[in-house]
Protein backbone atom coordinates (compact mmCIF):
# COMPACT_ATOMS: atom_id res chain seq x y z
CA UNK A 1 0.00 0.00 0.00
CA UNK A 2 2.80 2.43 0.86
CA UNK A 3 4.44 1.93 -2.52
CA UNK A 4 1.21 2.40 -4.42
CA UNK A 5 0.34 5.46 -2.35
CA UNK A 6 3.74 7.02 -2.97
CA UNK A 7 3.48 6.75 -6.76
CA UNK A 8 -0.22 7.34 -7.35
CA UNK A 9 -1.39 9.78 -4.65
CA UNK A 10 -0.89 12.90 -6.78
CA UNK A 11 -2.95 11.52 -9.67
CA UNK A 12 -6.68 11.81 -10.18
CA UNK A 13 -8.40 8.83 -8.53
CA UNK A 14 -10.87 8.34 -11.40
CA UNK A 15 -8.04 8.33 -13.97
CA UNK A 16 -6.09 5.73 -11.98
CA UNK A 17 -9.12 3.46 -11.56
CA UNK A 18 -9.97 3.76 -15.27
CA UNK A 19 -6.40 2.82 -16.24
CA UNK A 20 -6.34 -0.02 -13.69
CA UNK A 21 -9.57 -1.45 -15.12
CA UNK A 22 -8.24 -1.14 -18.67
CA UNK A 23 -4.95 -2.74 -17.68
CA UNK A 24 -6.64 -5.72 -16.00
CA UNK A 25 -9.06 -6.25 -18.90
CA UNK A 26 -6.12 -6.33 -21.34
CA UNK A 27 -4.68 -9.20 -19.29
CA UNK A 28 -2.22 -7.21 -17.25
CA UNK A 29 -2.54 -8.85 -13.86
CA UNK A 30 -0.99 -8.06 -11.55
CA UNK A 31 -0.54 -4.45 -12.59
CA UNK A 32 2.71 -2.66 -11.84
CA UNK A 33 2.44 0.69 -10.15
CA UNK A 34 4.94 2.29 -12.55
CA UNK A 35 2.94 1.17 -15.59
CA UNK A 36 -0.19 2.74 -14.13
CA UNK A 37 1.60 6.01 -13.27
CA UNK A 38 3.12 6.22 -16.74
CA UNK A 39 -0.21 5.52 -18.48
CA UNK A 40 -2.15 8.08 -16.41
CA UNK A 41 0.48 10.83 -16.63
CA UNK A 42 1.20 10.41 -20.34
CA UNK A 43 -2.46 9.81 -21.30
CA UNK A 44 -1.55 7.86 -24.41
CA UNK A 45 1.00 10.36 -25.68
CA UNK A 46 3.43 8.65 -28.05
CA UNK A 47 7.08 9.63 -28.25
CA UNK A 48 9.52 9.04 -31.06
CA UNK A 49 11.67 5.91 -30.74
CA UNK A 50 15.45 6.10 -31.26
CA UNK A 51 15.03 4.35 -34.63
CA UNK A 52 12.33 6.80 -35.74
CA UNK A 53 14.43 9.77 -34.63
CA UNK A 54 17.46 8.44 -36.48
CA UNK A 55 15.40 7.96 -39.66
CA UNK A 56 14.13 11.53 -39.32
CA UNK A 57 17.69 12.83 -38.95
CA UNK A 58 18.83 10.85 -42.00
CA UNK A 59 15.90 12.21 -44.03
CA UNK A 60 16.73 15.75 -42.93
CA UNK A 61 20.40 15.38 -43.85
CA UNK A 62 19.54 13.99 -47.29
CA UNK A 63 17.17 16.91 -47.90
CA UNK A 64 19.80 19.45 -46.87
CA UNK A 65 22.41 17.79 -49.11
CA UNK A 66 20.09 17.77 -52.13
CA UNK A 67 18.65 21.21 -51.51
CA UNK A 68 15.08 20.00 -51.15
CA UNK A 69 12.59 20.98 -48.48
CA UNK A 70 13.43 19.34 -45.17
CA UNK A 71 11.40 18.03 -42.28
CA UNK A 72 11.31 19.57 -38.84
CA UNK A 73 12.98 17.46 -36.19
CA UNK A 74 11.51 16.75 -32.79
CA UNK A 75 13.06 18.66 -29.90
CA UNK A 76 14.64 15.42 -28.65
CA UNK A 77 16.12 14.55 -32.06
CA UNK A 78 17.61 18.03 -32.52
CA UNK A 79 19.03 17.97 -28.99
CA UNK A 80 20.45 14.49 -29.50
CA UNK A 81 22.19 15.68 -32.67
CA UNK A 82 23.91 18.45 -30.70
CA UNK A 83 24.69 16.17 -27.77
CA UNK A 84 26.21 13.58 -30.12
CA UNK A 85 28.42 16.26 -31.67
CA UNK A 86 26.67 16.28 -35.04
CA UNK A 87 27.53 19.64 -36.54
CA UNK A 88 26.39 19.08 -40.13
CA UNK A 89 29.94 18.94 -41.49
CA UNK A 90 30.84 15.37 -40.56
CA UNK A 91 29.01 12.13 -41.21
CA UNK A 92 26.67 11.35 -38.36
CA UNK A 93 27.27 8.31 -36.18
CA UNK A 94 24.12 6.28 -35.57
CA UNK A 95 25.36 4.68 -32.37
CA UNK A 96 26.32 7.96 -30.67
CA UNK A 97 23.10 9.64 -31.84
CA UNK A 98 20.89 6.86 -30.48
CA UNK A 99 22.78 6.83 -27.17
CA UNK A 100 22.33 10.60 -26.83
CA UNK A 101 18.67 10.31 -27.83
CA UNK A 102 18.02 7.60 -25.24
CA UNK A 103 19.70 9.71 -22.52
CA UNK A 104 17.46 12.65 -23.41
CA UNK A 105 14.36 10.45 -23.30
CA UNK A 106 15.32 9.17 -19.84
CA UNK A 107 15.77 12.76 -18.64
CA UNK A 108 12.39 13.74 -20.15
CA UNK A 109 10.64 10.78 -18.56
CA UNK A 110 12.19 11.49 -15.16
CA UNK A 111 10.95 15.06 -15.34
CA UNK A 112 7.43 14.17 -16.56
CA UNK A 113 6.94 11.20 -14.23
CA UNK A 114 8.58 12.74 -11.16
CA UNK A 115 6.96 12.06 -7.81
CA UNK A 116 6.98 15.34 -5.92
CA UNK A 117 7.04 15.29 -2.11
CA UNK A 118 4.74 12.35 -1.49
CA UNK A 119 2.63 12.50 1.62
CA UNK A 120 3.35 9.77 4.15
CA UNK A 121 0.94 6.86 4.20
CA UNK A 122 -0.22 6.51 7.77
CA UNK A 123 3.17 7.40 9.24
CA UNK A 124 3.34 9.79 12.14
CA UNK A 125 6.12 12.37 11.78
CA UNK A 126 8.76 12.10 14.49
Amino acid sequence: MRTWWRYLQDLDYADVVKELDSHVVRGGWPPRVGELRRAVVLKGEKFETPAEAWASVQERLRAVETGTEWNELSVEAASAMRRAGMDGRSRPDEKSFKAAFEELCIERDEMILEVVDPEPFGEVPK
